[in-house]
Formats: C-alpha cells, sequence, structure tokens
C-alpha cells in the first residue's frame, strides 16, 4: 500500500505567535549548542527572537516610502512558485518579501560536514497524468521528460531501492504495511481496506469528477461524497468493521503522516484522499516519489536561484488595507536596518498562513475561516550517527518501528549510491506532537517548556529501540519544534475549501495564495495555488 509522508511543517513556533510570512529560514534561527552527558552534542533551533522584534517595530513611524506593482508576501513554496510563474510569463515588476533570513518555509534543510538534510518536507510523488501543470514544472526543473502521455523521470532522483521497513515483533520487515506475525483477521480486515481504495479510486461524482484528486480543488463537490467530510476517519473505519487494532495503527500512522493529526480527528472525506487520490502509479507496491539529500529544499533552491533578484529577505509586512481603487497600503518592517515603511502596490499577494492573516490585515473582513487551534505541532531531529559499514548498508529511505509515538526517520544519504566508507550519516526523525485528548492549543501550552535537553533522550531512546547500540553511534543532535507545523483537515475543512475559494480576491487587489486554501500542506497544493494565483494575476491584470 502506498504510504506517503508527504509535506508538512508550515509556520509557527512553541513560545512565541510569530507573524507574516514563511516562518524558518535557517539562517535566522538561534542555534544553542548543548551537551548531553558528554557524549554527542546538539543544537536546539529556535525562532521566537522575530516575532518580539517585529511587536515593538510596530509601534514606529514609517520614515520611508516604497511604490511597487506586485508584492508577494511570503517565501514559502507557494510565494516562490507565484514569482515563477509571473517571471516565466514575462512580468517581472514584482517584489517577494520574506521575515527570515532565507526563503523556503517548508522546505527549508541544513547541511554539515557529513551531507544535506532536510528540516520539513523531503519528497515530492509522481504527479497524476492529469496534473498537467505540475509536470510541465518538473520538466523545467529536469526532473521529467518526453510527453504525449509518456513522461520518464530521472533515474538519479527517484527514490533509490531499498525505500520502507518497518520494525515489528523485535525485526525489520520490508514495507511499512504490517505483514509479520499478524492475524488472519488482520490480513481480512487489510485486504478489505485495499478493495475500498480500489473502488473509491475510480468513482467519480454527479460532476464528472474523481471523487479524489489531488489537487484537492479538482476532487468532486457531489454531496453525495462530501458527506464524508462530516465524520470523522475513525467512525468511517468502523461502520465499515476494519477496528484490527493492525488497521487502526496503520491508518492513524498515515494520518499522522499527512495531517499531523491522528484518525480521531481527521475527516474520513480526508483520511481516503490520502489514499485515493492519486491513480498515476497503479499499485500499492509502487513507490514512486522523487527525493534528494536536503529534501524539498532542492526544489527551494532551483526557486530562488531563478528569483534571486525578486526575493528580499528580513522583511516582515503587516497592516495591510485596500482602497476602493484597487491600490494595496501595508508597511514593511527591515529587521536588518530597523526602518519601518510604508508601501504602495497595485496587487498583493499573502502567501503565509491563514491563521496570521487577522494579525497582518487591517481589515478583519472576509478573511479565512481558520484560528490556530486549526494548525498542529512538529518535531523534527536531524541525528549524524557513525554506523559500521553493514549496518550503514542496510538502512532504508523511511525506517519506522511499530505502534510507536513517532514517524521513524529518513536516510538522508540513500540516494547515494555508494556509503561514506567510516558509515557516517544522517537521520532526519520526525515526530508529529499530537494528542487525541487535547486541542492543538492544549498541546502548544503543554509542550511549551521542553528544551533540547528534555528531547534529546527520547529521541536517543527511539532510535535505539530500533538498533540496540545506536544511541553510542551518536555524534550530534539538532532540534527543532514546530507549534504551527500545518493545517489539519479535521471535519468540516473540505466543506470551507469548495464554499471558500480563497484564490478569488476577497478584496479588491489581494489574492490568497497557500496550502491552507486546500486544507492539506502537501507540494501538489503549494504549486497548485502558486500557479492558479499567478494564472488570475496574469489573466485579469
Amino acid at each position: 500500500m502506498k504510504t506517503d509522508r508527504r509535506e508538512f511543517i508550515k509556520y509557527g513556533l512553541i513560545t512565541s505567535s510569530v507573524f507574516f510570512g514563511s516562518m524558518y529560514g535557517i539562517k535566522q534561527l538561534k542555534k544553542n549548542r548543548v551537551n548531553h552527558k558528554g557524549h554527542y552534542t546538539g543544537q536546539w533551533l529556535d525562532q521566537s527572537e522575530r516575532g518580539h522584534q517585529l511587536r515593538d517595530a510596530i509601534k514606529q513611524t514609517a520614515s520611508a516610502e516604497i511604490k511597487i506593482p506586485m508584492l508577494i508576501v511570503g517565501g514559502g513554496i507557494t510565494g516562490l512558485l507565484t514569482g515563477y510563474y509571473l517571471k516565466k510569463n514575462g512580468f517581472n515588476d514584482f517584489k517577494i518579501l520574506e521575515m527570515n533570513s532565507s526563503p523556503g518555509g517548508n522546505s527549508s534543510y541544513g547541511q554539515n560536514s557529513i551531507s544535506k538534510f532536510p528540516w520539513g518536507a523531503h519528497y515530492i510523488p509522481l504527479p497524476n497524468k492529469e496534473n498537467v501543470a505540475l509536470i510541465e514544472f518538473l520538466r523545467d526543473l529536469g526532473l521529467a521528460s518526453g510527453g504525449n502521455g509518456n513522461i520518464e523521470f530521472s533515474d538519479e532522483f527517484l527514490c533509490q531501492d531499498p525505500q520502507e521497513r518497518l520494525f515489528i515483533k523485535g525485526e525489520w520487515q520490508e514495507s511499512l504495511l504490517p505483514n509479520k506475525g499478524i492475524s488472519a483477521e488482520d490480513q481480512n480486515q487489510l485486504h478489505r481496506f485495499h478493495e475500498l481504495v480500489d473502488d473509491y479510486k475510480t468513482k467519480k461524482g454527479q460532476d464528472g469528477r474523481y471523487v479524489f484528486s489531488i489537487p484537492v480543488m479538482d476532487s468532486s463537490q457531489d454531496p453525495n461524497f462530501l458527506k464524508l467530510d462530516n465524520i470523522s476517519f475513525a467512525d468511517f473505519l468502523d461502520e465499515h468493521g476494519l477496528v484490527s487494532d493492525v488497521v487502526k495503527w496503520y491508518m492513524n500512522y498515515c494520518t499522522l503522516d499527512d495531517y499531523g493529526m491522528g484518525i480521531e480527528g481527521v475527516s474520513a472525506w480526508a483520511g481516503l484522499h490520502y489514499f485515493c487520490s492519486r491513480r498515476s502509479l497503479g499499485s500499492y507496491d509502487d513507490h514512486k516519489i522523487l527525493t534528494w539529500p536536503e529534501g524539498n529544499g532542492w526544489v527551494l533552491q532551483k526557486l530562488t536561484d531563478y528569483l534571486k533578484d525578486h526575493i528580499e529577505t528580513d522583511r516582515a509586512v503587516f497592516n495591510i488595507r485596500t482602497e476602493t481603487s484597487g491600490v494595496v497600503h501595508s508597511r514593511i518592517y527591515n529587521f536588518e536596518t530597523k526602518e519601518l515603511s510604508e508601501c504602495e502596490s497595485q496587487r498583493l499577494v499573502y502567501a503565509g498562513p491563514q491563521f496570521l492573516a487577522p494579525y497582518v490585515f487591517a481589515d478583519k473582513r472576509n478573511l479565512p475561516d481558520v484560528t490556530s487551534d486549526d494548525y498542529f505541532s512538529w518535531l523534527v531531529a536531524n541525528v549524524t550517527v557513525k554506523l559500521n559499514p553493514d549496518e550503514f548498508q542496510k538502512l532504508h529511505w523511511d525506517n519506522v518501528r511499530f505502534q510507536s509515538q513517532s514517524l521513524g526517520y529518513v536516510h538522508a544519504r540513500h540516494q547515494e549510491l555508494r556509503g561514506r566508507s567510516d558509515g557516517t550519516t544522517v537521520l532526519t526523525l520526525y515526530w508529529p506532537l499530537y494528542d487525541k485528548d487535547l486541542t492543538a492549543t492544549d498541546v502548544r501550552k503543554k509542550i511549551s517548556k521542553l528544551k533540547w535537553q528534555d528531547w534529546a533522550p527520547r529521541i536517543e531512546s527511539e532510535l535505539e529501540s530500533m538498533h540496540r547500540g545506536m544511541a553510542r553511534s551518536i555524534q550530534s543532535m539538532d532540534i527543532k519544534v514546530y507549534g504551527h507545523a500545518m493545517i489539519g483537515p479535521r471535519r468540516g475543512r473540505i466543506h470551507k475549501v469548495f464554499k471558500q475559494q480563497w484564490n478569488a480576491r476577497k478584496k479588491q487587489g489581494v489574492f490568497f495564495a497557500h496550502t491552507d486554501n486546500s486544507g492539506m500542506s502537501l507540494f501538489e497544493e503549494a504549486h497548485y495555488w502558486g500557479h492558479r494565483v499567478a494564472q488570475e494575476i496574469l489573466k485579469h491584470g
């Protein structure tokens, strides 16, 4: 069965309600090196400082005026893609303003002497054949070639074997779908779920669209299927007799993987979308994805190189307001010069997370219907280890422990055809900080006081549970926690997505471009909204 760990980690922190734009450029992060029991060192990557600086800056008087035809607020992937398509089509008079010292958002990455590694999204699934715009973008990047339904992808960037494994019953098995030591009834229920997915993959609504598609806006809006958004995925599984602990664990793993929340919180529509929205690969066992040591940071670098003359970092935008004429006014704070400017633009694209919109826009009317409680928290740890050559060679790209609270780790150097002779590598561990019994806000409060010293032993223990003796192999451990990592498709979210259509100008001159528009933090959605909003601007001026 397809077991994607898709894009996540959007904007936000544990300890501060940081404002505006993509929230975690790697250069801006505050790094505090810590030593753990004299064994290894690590860094706690903190993002809270700039939010506090901006709070003071709001009280300043503007000392300069800026005029520009097009302003894009936020240098995450969606904001960059909006700029990419504007420039590709001959529109060059725009600026992308990013709050941090480097763009990237959910595709940020790091590097040490051993390897590059992701701090967020780490791969792109091969697109459905009908997603022509995304295929063309991948072709522009040199990742795809061919046409007329015969698209080929570069072997260099397709995930190499072995791809995935699961630690279960004290041993490793190939594939993340449990198959070792499970009962006949477990197997029967998994088979029944496979049949259910096969059915839904090909179903179409009365509007002629597939029930589940990606991007989300291409899905059917037939009420007979949209009613699945009214119940939880857990209730849906119960209704279909899919109650095995093995089934429930796997489904929970998948929804945590994609959405940062478990089956009790995710709507049935969103839960099924995970399995049913991709049809190009043909089978559950065909795990075709594009990946790199730095994850989607590879794509980020291509975009920033292309847009280098348009990107300005260390800039926060707020107090956005529009005139009846369509002119958009805003304020821009420069963290480097400490100057506050008044900006006038003919158009403005807001590519930041939607829960921050009430803090960014002066007019609170017609803003997206989301709150900070719609966003879920994540931890990401990059752990440098020195393994013996034999253990190094056994590593898969994705490595998961059955019934763990974490989602396991990705091997950053997996794409190398030959590993370092000394077995040194970087493991990127992902840990959704979700509690089915607490609100997302309560979770943030609960974890707000935890630091590197609190998390390092837990991460060490998690790795040790899969690899006896690995704790002694750890050389360094760097950790980031994101309080508002990603929006979650709770019950009713997809109804709002179809109803609100946030690409449209709700206020004259202002466009919304973000994966939040789709209720799902996926690369395909980032591309869809960047492309769609750019086309809207180019069409209507």
